[in-house]
Order: C-alpha cells, then sequence, then structure tokens
C-alpha cells in the first residue's frame, strides 16, 4: 500500500466519521459497550489497557468507569515524547507507553485533544496488560487495522501477548486493509452492527479473527 494511497484511505475514512450520523453512533456506541464488557468478563482480565476516546471515536468513558466500579486495573496509554526528553528536534522515536488510572482525575489533556495519564503516574509494563483495547480508522475482518498513521499503537503491540480488540463503527469495517510489515492485527474486532452475540474468545484462542 503506497504512502498517497493511504493517506486517501485515511481521509475517506475520516470523511465516513464526519458524517455518521449522531443517533446511529450513539446506538452503536451502546452495542459496543455490550459486547466489550461481555468480552473482557468471560477472558477473566483484571488489568485492561484502553484508550480514551476523542469526539469521533468509539466511545470509551462509560466503559472505564464500569470497569473501575469492577475493580479492575484499567491503564490509559500516555505519548512520549523523544524531543522533549532530549530537547533535540528529530532524536529518537515518539511512542506509547502506559500508566494505571483509578479515576479521571489521574488523566489530563494533552497534545492533539487526547486525555493521558499524568505524567507523574508510573509505567506499566505492558507485560502486565490482559485485554488491550484499540482505537483506529478502520478495520478488516480478518484483524486488519489502519490506524491514524504514527505507528504508535503497533510499536506498542509489538510482541504484546495481551488479547487486542479493536473497537470500530459499521462504517470502518472494510473488505480488506492491507498491512505492511510493521502492522500488528488484532485479535477481535468489535463493531457496533447486528446481534450476532459473544463469539471472539474462543476464536481467538485458536488464533482466528473474526468480527463480533
Amino acid at each position: 500500500m503506497s504512502l498517497s494511497w493511504k493517506s486517501k484511505f485515511r481521509q475517506d475514512m475520516r470523511e465516513k466519521l464526519a458524517g455518521l450520523a449522531e443517533r446511529v453512533r450513539r446506538a452503536e456506541d451502546r452495542e459496543i459497550r455490550r459486547k466489550l464488557v461481555e468480552m473482557v468478563e468471560a477472558s477473566g482480565a483484571e488489568t485492561v489497557g484502553v484508550y480514551v476516546s476523542l469526539e469521533k471515536e468509539v466511545d470509551t468513558r462509560e466503559v472505564i468507569e464500569e470497569w473501575w466500579k469492577q475493580k479492575k486495573r484499567v491503564v490509559v496509554p500516555r505519548v512520549i515524547c523523544k524531543e522533549e526528553e532530549t530537547g533535540a528536534r528529530g532524536r529518537g522515536e515518539n511512542g506509547l507507553e502506559l500508566a494505571a488510572v483509578k479515576s479521571w482525575e489521574d488523566l489530563e489533556e494533552r497534545r492533539w485533544g487526547i486525555m493521558e495519564p499524568r505524567k507523574g503516574l508510573p509505567a506499566v509494563k505492558v507485560d502486565e496488560v490482559e485485554v488491550l483495547v484499540v482505537p483506529g480508522l478502520a478495520f478488516d475482518r480478518k484483524g486488519g487495522r489502519l490506524g491514524r498513521g504514527r505507528g504508535y499503537y503497533d510499536r506498542l503491540l509489538v510482541g504484546a501477548k495481551a488479547l487486542k480488540i479493536g473497537l470500530a463503527y459499521s462504517c470502518q469495517v472494510v473488505e480488506e486493509v492491507l498491512l505492511e510489515k510493521h502492522d500488528v492485527r488484532m485479535d477481535a474486532v468489535i463493531d457496533g452492527g447486528g446481534e450476532k452475540g459473544l463469539e471472539a474468545i474462543c476464536a481467538c484462542e485458536e488464533g482466528r479473527y473474526l468480527l463480533i
């Protein structure tokens, strides 16, 4: 997939998301949340990694609060900016690390308007996380994912043992996402369409990918 093709694909997906009716978005958020809670419960996970949703992303804020109520350990990504650390532009590679949060007070708004764990909170090793919930612009039925182009999540997910779950509105599910060597597949993708029930855990354990 050429860079120009990827850029066009990303722009097309952004336009689809921008045009999604609010009533459809709310209905799909509810369905995705229901399926996600069931899947995580079935997995037995106690430490769950999850992004804090932006305006056009599948909403995760209610499910985060649900997991806090269940006393799960919730960890959230935080951008590591190498330029800030070194004081020199162009040195090092930006990426993500994880930190545990126990309330909204543990988060602060940072670049691109993303809510991230406060700087003083200690990092959590990705190997400690049992489930990782991942955003994306597009997903396919084999776990292929198109991110926003910075590669942050792919670098975080390389070698991760966690169950990797992508969240998508039905308009974000495409026939195929052409992957490059560095791209990491999801173990399951949850979308907001249909009433197919909970099927993903057994399939993931068998090394397959599916949409629920």
